[in-house]
């Protein structure tokens, strides 16, 4: 299924556009609905990228980090991203491994609640990466 940042079904108007399996994507417009009743505005920063996109995205944390085994601790040379069920939730903050070291998102009202409501939802986090969540329903 592909939708716009906030769940909405995407048009060329609706500027970037996410695949999702259809079970992930009507997960999270619940998880989004219940989120902006809360006073949070999660939407999608990512979602499904190929092999390929994610095999640059390790190439780069590779020359940023220093080495292939510390890149590893940041980005997964194989994603669940390929699958269609995960999510990089925006929260506010860029998606970096700086911040996710510094404890930056565990101060954000937003990450905060999704840590409480997300699991109600059927999403699990990545433990090193913050926004990172997947469509895990038991």
């Amino acid at each position: 299924m592909t939708i716009d940042k906030f769940g909405n079904p995407w048009t060329k108007d609706a500027g970037s556009k996410f695949d999702l399996t259809g079970y992930t994507a009507e997960a999270f417009r619940a998880l989004r609905a219940e989120g902006m009743e809360a006073g949070h505005d999660i939407s999608i920063a990512s979602a499904h990228r190929s092999s390929e996109r994610q095999q640059k995205l390790f190439e780069r944390a590779v020359k940023e980090h220093g080495s292939e085994a510390e890149a590893r601790k940041w980005v997964a040379q194989t994603s669940e991203h390929s699958t269609g069920r995960a999510i990089d939730f925006d929260l506010g903050l860029p998606l970096s491994s700086n911040l996710a070291k510094s404890g930056a998102f565990e101060k954000v009202p937003a990450y905060q609640w999704l840590r409480g409501a997300a699991p109600q939802f059927g999403f699990t986090p990545y433990r090193r990466e913050p926004w990172h969540w997947s469509y895990n329903p038991r």
